[in-house]
């Protein structure tokens, strides 16, 4: 039987290799597997810029010695501006070969129970077994497809994390389903590389970004107690949205209310004025969508038509654990869910015991901040927590600190 190791981590983005970073510096024996920063790399778009501000974008590490100041520190650059996505890929891949440089990029088949905790087995059909299993795996498998467009030929339809490439729609006309940030920085992209475009939503407005991180630095203290340096959520909110552990001890009805609330399609304010030559048609929705010969006709709610080349969803995510292959599906049936997400206790373990989540299907126990780069050093710690003091429950406070404070800064 081979050895069992103490933890196995799935999944290589910013949730797995600040896990693996606490992890690790603690001598906790811990075995990644993935593609490093594989969803940042292949499924964002050319030219996407980061809407979370730079101090919200530190992946989390023990005393932030892997922080983003210091890898933009190695190459000389000062932080300016939104932060291009291929800067923070080459941040993740920085991080990477520091914090798990044995990485095993192979994909996990399947994760089944085993005696002494968990069977790991990768797509060779080599087996692990660990004590713990930690699903860092991201986003990718969730997107949503409204079912008006299920009919569409896959030629004529991409989901937002599939147009890696905007320049291919050059001379296209093309309609962008959804509201938010994806929908509206992936429409910019696609008119400056030469598409024709509407976006099409069902919001009457959209709800546009001030940067919260710009008026904590203005307002000083009072910018401090009003913006946690997360820059996740607009107040009250954004500070209880800060303290997950405090988040996750509201009722089912409360955490579901605010999520909602904090998680509202919002647009950062920078991308406004790259929207000059698209159109934008509010209040609508698609009611029917057909391939007629080449292209597709859209039908909207108030009878209207729209012929288009090609149409790209950014309608968002939906978590639902049954779209992970790799569970086993025993496995699966004994993990307590609501609403496709797992109901995680204090330390991110769901009803499985030793059985992980982290990430965005952490955010129905713990909230929004759990969706965001921001959400990786709380998650970590508390990661590492559950091992060393698996009785305790880490407590309310706000997630960790400024990293910009940071001692390793």
């Amino acid at each position: 039987m081979p050895a069992t190791l103490d933890a196995i981590i799935i999944g290589c983005g910013p949730y797995g290799l600040a896990a693996a970073s606490y992890l690790r510096a603690a001598g906790v024996e811990t075995r990644v597997f993935g593609q490093p920063m594989s969803f940042w790399e292949n499924h964002t778009p050319r030219g996407m810029l980061l809407r979370s501000a730079f101090r919200a974008s530190y992946i989390g590490s023990p005393g932030g010695e892997l922080s983003f100041a210091s890898y933009l520190d190695s190459f000389g650059i000062e932080p300016e501006g939104p932060i291009p996505k291929e800067v923070f890929v080459g941040y993740g891949k920085w991080f990477q070969a520091r914090a798990v440089p044995d990485l095993d990029r192979r994909s996990v088949e399947k994760v089944e129970a085993a005696p002494r905790g968990f069977r790991v087995i990768a797509e060779d059909g080599q087996s692990f077994e660990a004590a713990r299993v930690i699903v860092a795996t991201g986003i990718s498998r969730f997107a949503h497809r409204p079912a008006v467009f299920r009919e569409l030929p896959p030629r004529m339809l991409s989901y937002s994390i599939d147009c890696g490439e905007p320049a291919r729609f050059a001379g296209q006309r093309v309609a962008v389903i959804g509201g938010g940030q994806s929908s509206l920085e992936m429409a910019a992209l696609l008119s400056e590389a030469g598409a024709d475009v509407e976006v099409i939503m069902r919001s009457r407005r959209i709800i546009w970004l001030r940067g919260s991180v710009g008026l904590r630095e203005r307002l000083g203290i009072l910018g401090r107690a009003i913006f946690p340096w997360t820059d996740v959520g607009s107040p009250p909110f954004n500070q209880l949205v800060a303290r997950p552990g405090l988040f996750r001890l509201m009722s089912d009805r409360t955490r579901t209310w605010i999520d909602r609330y904090t998680m509202r399609a919002s647009v950062a304010r920078w991308v406004q004025p790259r929207l000059a030559n698209v159109r934008l048609c509010q209040s609508r929705n698609v009611c029917a969508a057909r391939s007629v010969e080449d292209r597709v006709s859209l039908k909207l709610d108030d009878s209207s038509e729209r012929i288009v080349d090609h149409v790209v969803l950014a309608t968002g995510f939906r978590i639902d654990l049954s779209r992970l292959p790799f569970l086993a599906p025993d496995l699966l049936e004994r993990i307590s869910r609501v609403n496709g997400y797992p109901r995680l206790n204090g330390v991110l373990e769901s009803s499985v015991p030793g059985l992980h989540f982290i990430g965005a299907p952490a955010a129905w126990s713990f909230g929004s901040l759990t969706r965001f780069v921001a959400g990786t050093d709380y998650c970590a710690s508390t990661l590492l927590a559950a091992l060393r003091h698996p009785a305790r429950v880490p407590d309310t406070t706000i997630a960790r600190q400024d990293p910009a404070e940071l001692r390793a800064l």
